[in-house]
Parts: structure tokens; C-alpha cells; sequence
């Protein structure tokens, strides 16, 4: 790890000198709190680094003052390079505001130990010259934007520069050849969260200030090479309401419920979430009250740019008399860049069907008077009863003895006939208006029988 993989924010503590290490195009910083000189023989404060290079290769190393970023910085910093057995093998040059040292690499293992003859805040930093890289340092990441480079060579590094805000929630899809890639999150050029990635994945970062970020890769093992690419953005929150709450079912066909959902800003590249119905409420609704007989559900996408959608769920329309039933939209699975806000809306199927008005006779002469809405009349036990519908589209039920009945038919005309209930009573429905007078002795075609 470098620098800000171990947490070394100010100085490399003396036990852990040789843990920090210096990644090729990485910077590091750290506090020269005692002065250090190699010719006038006087240590103070060296901070080490592990340096694990590509054999053959072209090097340079370059320190500095860490100014203006952390103040005050040092007259002047200096370094020197140590082999793996910790022999050192040249020193640095000093070229006014910074030093330097291009070697080649004829060993994997080297040690950089920084120091400084004043006080203060430095930089040292690491190139390889031999390999171009395929991706420029501190590119800016462009959200939606998918970025493609790759692990060049031992202790490569790749940077890329992204503005976040404190507080929100940040992405990174990443698909890689690199199985053990280590995505580095810096503020200020020091490290404020990292992890190791096992290969292709979504991970996530909360920014705890607002300002400028970098993200680094590299493989955390410093040997692994190989390609990847990642899209990166905000977390946006996904947010449903319906649009109305309740409405009344319909007596035919299916009555649209709409909901709609809303993303707390346009998404920057295409996502999806989820949704399905469940019944809800004191009286849930089921799957035989929607269109089709089962419970609706399905999948939004949303295409870059894009921040509402509406569903509509279909339910079913009857004639049934039943209580106010409810229902809820849930959403569910969101894609890599969406979490969930405000993720159920809850709906009323309001009953408009009303119950049969029954107007029932006793044992003896009976005279029922329907209203004008859809009656049931039943001349009871036995008798002779009159019965007399209204404008509805009544139905008549004689169960014993006769009864002479009268129904209003289109226009208002009344329409009358008698029957005779044998026993056990058939039930009849009218579906029509009878003949005038008709005397009933059979039964007509027209009739249907309702129920035994």
C-alpha cells in the first residue's frame, strides 16, 4: 500500500518506516519534523518508503515542498536510494525548489528514504519512463462516463479526479481483469476511504466533506496487471407516490391506478428498479382483483437524463358488493447508481357497487312496492301477494301460493301478470319486459331461472 493505504497523513511512524510504499505516478506526502543531513552527518526525522519496480525499467523520483496544499513546507527535501538489503546506492539532486533521480531498475525491490535539512511538509513522487500509460493521470471523471484503461506494470496507479458533495452517495461499476484491484479514495490528496476489490463489482463511497476527490487503482498485491473499465456517478434516490390514492373500482372492464416514480435528479446513466403490488390495508386486495387475475409487477428503466415515470396498474371492475380494499406499490431491486427513498404508495379500491334492496312477504297477502332502484321482491311463504317493481331492473321470487306482479318497463310503462309458486319454488329473473297481462302457466323462454 502507499502512503495513504496505511493512513500516513503528517509522518511515517518510526516502527512502520518500511510499510509505506510508493506507487508509480502516486504522490506522497509526510512532515519533516527534525532535521536530517548526509554530508553534515546529523539525523533527525526519514521517512522511508518501498518502492516494488518492473526489472529494466526506467525510473524517476521527485521531491519537494507539499505547499500550498499543506504549509509550511521544508527550504528544501532530499532523498536517497537504498537496495533491498537497505544499502544506499545514490543520492538525490537538488535542483533548487525540488530534488530528483532517474535510475534503471536491476532489481524488483528498492527503498526511498526522504529527508530534509529544515522543517516541514513534503511531496515525493515516482515515475516510470519506459511504458506509456493508457489512461492520463488526474483525468476528471464525467459521471455516466465509462472509462477504460489499464494495470500497466508493478505499482502502477491510475488517478482520476471527481468533485463530490458531503454527505452523498457515490458509485463505482467496475468490470476488471485485475482480481485483486485496490480502489483508493482520497480528499486532499489523503486517504478517506479504500478497499480491495475481488474482481468485477459495484462499490460505494459517502463523502464525508465537500471539495475535489481522487480515485486511484492499482493491485494491491503491486504484481497483478491487466485491463478495466468503470462508470462512476451519484446514488440517486427513487421516490413513488400514486397519483390518486383511491379511486372507485368501475363496473366493467379494468379502472387504471397510477403511480409515479421519481428519481431526486435525472440519472447520468441508464438505470433500473423494480416494482410489484401487494395487498395492503384492513381488506387486502389479491390477485383476483387485477386485470388478468394476478398481482401486477415489473421493471423501470430509466435512460440518461430521464427522472419520472408512471406506472399504472389495471384493476379489475365487478358488481360485487365487498368493503374497500387496499393495495401498495413496492419498489424493489435498483440498479448500481439508484437506492431507495421513499419506496411504497399505498392505494384504496373504493367499493361502487350497492346491495339488492329485499322486500320479503310473510305467510299471508302481501302487497311489496319496489323502489326505483334494483329490487328484490319475494312474496314469502305463501299468500297472494301483489308485488310491484320500480324502475330498476327488478327481480321477482314467488315461493308458494300466487302472485300478481307489476313491473315498470322502458319509458316507465307498467307491465303485469300473475304466477302461481309451486313447491319447492323455482326462483325466476326477469331479463326483459314481459308481454303485457301475460298469464304465466309454464314457463316463458324468456325467463331464467336464478337459483333452486
Amino acid at each position: 500500500m502507499d502512503e495513504a493505504r496505511s493512513g500516513f497523513q503528517v509522518d511515517a511512524l518510526p516502527n512502520t518506516g518500511t510499510s509505506n510504499y510508493l506507487l508509480v505516478g502516486d504522490n506522497a506526502y509526510g512532515y519533516t519534523y527534525a532535521a536530517s543531513s548526509a554530508y553534515l552527518s546529523y539525523i533527525g526525522d526519514v521517512d522511508v518508503y518501498l518502492m516494488e519496480l518492473d526489472y529494466g525499467s526506467s525510473y524517476s523520483l521527485v521531491t519537494g515542498s507539499a505547499a500550498p496544499l499543506y504549509s509550511p513546507g521544508p527550504y528544501n527535501s532530499n532523498f536517497a536510494l537504498l537496495n533491498r538489503y537497505g544499502t544506499i546506492l545514490a543520492f538525490s539532486t537538488d535542483y533548487g525548489s525540488y530534488s530528483g533521480l532517474s535510475f534503471t531498475a536491476t532489481d524488483t525491490r528498492y527503498y526511498v528514504a526522504e529527508y530534509s535539512d529544515s522543517l516541514g511538509y513534503y511531496s515525493i513522487r515516482l515515475a516510470n519512463n519506459t511504458i506509456t500509460e493508457q489512461n492520463g493521470l488526474g483525468e476528471t471523471i464525467i459521471p455516466g462516463h465509462v472509462y477504460s484503461a489499464r494495470i500497466d506494470y508493478s505499482s502502477d496507479v491510475d488517478i482520476y479526479d471527481f468533485y463530490a458533495q458531503a454527505g452523498h452517495v457515490y458509485f463505482v461499476k467496475l468490470t476488471t481483469q485485475v482480481q485483486d484491484l485496490y480502489l483508493d479514495v482520497e480528499y486532499m490528496d489523503l486517504r478517506v476511504d479504500n478497499l480491495v476489490a475481488t474482481g468485477s463489482g459495484a462499490y460505494y463511497f459517502t463523502a464525508g466533506a465537500t471539495g475535489a476527490y481522487s480515485l486511484h487503482l492499482s493491485s494491491n498485491s503491486f504484481h497483478q496487471i491487466g485491463n478495466y473499465s468503470f462508470v462512476a456517478g451519484e446514488i440517486v434516490a427513487a421516490l413513488v407516490a400514486a397519483t390518486p390514492g383511491s379511486r372507485a373500482e368501475g363496473s366493467s372492464g379494468s379502472t387504471g391506478f397510477t403511480f409515479t416514480v421519481s428519481l431526486a435528479q435525472p440519472v447520468t446513466s441508464a438505470q433500473s428498479v423494480g416494482w410489484s403490488v401487494v395487498g395492503s390495508g384492513a381488506h387486502p386486495a389479491d390477485a383476483a382483483d387485477f386485470a388478468g387475475g394476478v398481482l401486477p409487477s415489473g421493471t423501470l428503466t430509466f435512460t440518461a437524463g430521464e427522472a419520472s415515470k408512471v406506472v399504472t396498474v389495471n384493476v379489475a371492475a365487478d358488481a360485487l358488493v365487498e368493503p374497500d380494499e387496499g393495495f401498495s406499490l413496492v419498489l424493489g431491486s435498483p440498479s448500481v447508481g439508484l437506492m431507495l427513498g421513499s419506496a411504497t404508495a399505498a392505494a384504496t379500491i373504493l367499493n361502487d357497487d350497492v346491495s339488492l334492496p329485499l322486500l320479503t312477504g310473510t305467510a299471508g297477502n302481501d302487497a311489496l312496492v319496489g323502489t326505483n332502484g334494483v329490487d328484490t321482491l319475494n312474496g314469502g311463504p305463501g299468500g297472494q301477494d301483489t308485488l310491484t317493481g320500480g324502475a330498476g331492473a327488478d327481480r321477482f321470487e314467488v315461493m308458494a301460493g300466487t302472485a300478481a306482479i307489476t313491473d315498470l318497463g322502458a319509458g316507465g310503462a307498467a307491465h303485469s301478470w300473475s304466477r302461481a309458486g309451486p313447491l319447492p319454488p323455482p326462483r325466476w329473473q326477469q331479463p326483459g319486459p314481459p308481454p303485457p297481462r301475460a298469464r304465466m302457466l309454464g314457463r316463458p323462454a324468456w325467463w331464467r331461472q336464478a337459483s333452486a
